[in-house]
């Protein structure tokens, strides 16, 4: 799951933003992308982490179950909990 902005100027440069619950999605886009239009290449990568707990985490370095944010109230915590089941 996830989605995608893409632009592309018709000749040789393509802008790519990607969002994805999935850290290793973003690398298979750009291999299936670079292998069907091989005149481009990668000049510029970013991956950033998604924020918990009052701190940015990649998916990867969560191990625990997810505690409650700072920022959402009990209620909210408890409605977002029965949603994810």
């Amino acid at each position: 799951r996830g989605s995608a902005i893409v632009v592309w100027n018709g000749r040789d440069h393509l802008d790519a933003n990607l969002f994805s619950f999935d850290d290793r999605q973003g690398l298979d886009f750009e291999r299936f992308i670079l292998s069907n239009v091989p005149q481009l290449k990668t000049s510029v990568r970013d991956e950033l982490p998604r924020g918990t707990g009052g701190v940015v985490n990649f998916k990867s370095d969560l191990s625990a179950p997810r505690s409650r944010p700072l920022w959402a109230s009990a209620e909210d915590f408890k409605v977002h909990q029965l949603l994810e089941v």
